[in-house]
């Protein structure tokens, strides 16, 4: 008796599709909503069935900008079977969006009437197959590189044995060579070490002091007549802390300078005052140094020497005391005479004689030269001393500049001046005393650069720093005066300046007066091309 086939449901062709290891989904409309999805495919998308009745761009977002979909449209429409090869699609798998290869079809199932009603998707994936495929491709790639390099080697070692005969030849013949440099090395090293000697006498002879910093770790390295100067016991490890704590008020001027040497790669100069640990004295000393690189570029070690002025020093003060007091007896004489002066203006008798009054001109102008030339004495003598007093206010910079801008107008009419740019900052400084450093770069431009000339004044901010700078089209400064025109009575010797007058004071208390404030002073200058000369001050704010 023959057993009557069994009859499957749809719900029990469901679940053996459902069951089924191929990837299996059924799509219901031309919207392309899920009817149908299997355990495999879900693996495939790495999904859950609560895609089950969403539309695929709703179920599967990541296949958006993907050409699946509009596949898909196109065989609902066409209701033509569309198949597929190693095609890559992009799912994501745990949270990651991946890459993966799959064969498939689309089959579109149609109604009597040809209307498709769904579409039968089924997929393979191939990604194994893909990826042994291209690794059989890098291979072969492999392959085919190690041999068109094996015999460009083997070009190469015919190449090199040549060479390396005609090398051998060459390096008996040079043997000969490498045994007279050799002695020629000998000799220079002898004359090394000798030179190495007299450098060593002289220094000693010449009482300097010899110092290397490592930058890093801080530790500096010395000679005896160093320990000497500062009074280091022998054989203790030596700090620039330890030397920066003996400068005391020097201190912050001079580590500032050192800093600015070492990041702006430029020659360290200074003069300062120290206590010696030895005896508690105050000592004089002046030290001249560099930072070097390494290969690398890196600063690493500060070289640099140090002399006890102490002396030159002592004998600046006595000479500093006697500019005081010569100034303070020659301004009693000339207080009175302006009084005559003044007395005289204010006769009729006198004011009514033309004669007279030109004479009373002249004579009062030389009194205010002479004033003005004891004042300046007297700065030199306090700048000596560090004794410049500063009474500070806060005020904005541009109002210096205004002052000076009225004086020019009255007294400087030879030139063209400029303003601009005139950036509003609020400093707080001395105002008379920075006054008179602007002053005094203007006065040097206008005596050192021809009349009808242009003078531009600026002030801009920059970096929390207001600076200030004249420029000029003067007769500028030559390579070797430009690293001395800011020291006391120094003053360029060459035709141009020969017949200008001056004592070479006005830089130095410029310098003196901008340091007190904390700034710092410069020029920039070219021979025949004029010179910018600026200084900078801390800004306290803005405007």
């Amino acid at each position: 008796m023959t057993t009557p086939a069994h009859q499957f449901t749809d719900r029990a062709l469901l679940d053996v599709l459902t069951l089924s290891d191929d990837p299996t989904t059924i799509f219901t409309s031309e919207e392309l909503h899920i009817g149908f999805v299997n355990n495999a495919m879900l693996r495939f998308f790495g999904k859950d069935r609560s895609i089950v009745g969403k539309r695929l761009i709703e179920g599967v977002p990541e296949l958006a900008g993907q050409p699946f979909i509009d596949i898909l449209k196109e065989v609902w429409r066409s209701g033509q079977t569309y198949r597929a090869k190693d095609t890559p699609a992009q799912l994501e798998t745990n949270g990651v969006l991946t890459t993966s290869y799959f064969d498939f079809e689309y089959r579109a199932l149609t109604d009597e009437t040809g209307k498709t009603y769904c579409i039968l998707h089924r997929a393979t994936d191939v990604t194994a197959r893909i990826e042994a495929r291209l690794q059989l491709l890098h291979k072969e790639k492999e392959e085919k590189t190690l041999i068109e390099k094996l015999a460009v080697s083997n070009e190469g070692l015919s190449i090199a044995n040549e060479a390396l005969q005609k090398s051998i030849a060459e390096l008996a013949s040079r043997n000969d060579q490498l045994l007279m440099i050799e002695e020629e090395l000998i000799g220079l090293n002898q004359q090394l070490h000798e030179r190495e000697e007299t450098l060593r006498l002289t220094i000693e002879a010449a009482r300097l002091g010899v110092y290397s910093l490592d930058i890093d770790s801080g530790v500096v390295t010395v000679n005896e007549y160093c320990r000497e100067i500062f009074g280091f016991p022998p054989d203790v490890v030596i700090t620039a802390a330890d030397g920066f704590n003996m400068m005391e008020e020097d201190a912050p001027r001079v580590e500032r300078a050192m800093r600015d040497s070492i990041e702006q790669e430029m020659l360290f100069d200074q003069e300062y005052r120290i206590i010696r640990r030895t005896d508690g004295k105050v000592h004089w000393v002046r030290s001249v140094g560099r930072a070097l690189k390494r290969d690398d570029g890196q600063k690493t070690t500060f070289y640099g020497t140090i002399a006890d002025i102490t002396q030159r020093k002592e004998e600046e003060q006595r000479r500093n005391d006697f500019i005081g007091i010569v100034s303070h007896e020659l301004r009693t004489p000339l207080t009175s005479l302006s009084g005559y002066i003044q007395v005289l203006e204010l006769n009729e008798c006198v004011t009514a004689d033309a004669a007279a009054v030109n004479i009373m001109i002249r004579a009062k102008r030389q009194v205010d030269r002479m004033t003005a030339l004891i004042s300046d004495f007297l700065d030199v003598a306090r700048a000596g001393e560090g004794k410049i007093e500063l009474d500070k206010t806060q005020f904005d910079i541009r109002q210096v500049i205004d002052a000076v801008r009225h004086e020019n107008e009255v007294t400087s009419t030879s030139h063209e001046f400029e303003y601009a740019p005139l950036m509003p900052a609020i400093v707080e400084a001395d105002a008379a005393k920075i006054e008179q450093v602007l002053a005094n770069l203007v006065g040097n431009a206008v005596k050192y650069s021809p009349n009808g000339s242009k003078i531009v004044i600026s002030s801009v901010v920059e970096n929390g720093q207001v600076k200030i700078s004249v420029h000029d089209e003067g007769i500028g400064l030559t390579p070797e005066d430009m690293p001395l025109v800011f020291d006391r009575f120094f003053r360029a010797n060459n035709a141009k300046t020969r017949f200008v007058k001056g004592f070479g004071i006005g830089l130095y208390i410029s310098r003196e007066i901008v340091e007190r404030h904390g700034g710092k002073i410069g020029v920039q200058s070219e021979a025949d091309q004029g010179s910018i000369f600026w200084f900078s001050l801390p800004l306290t704010g803005l405007v």
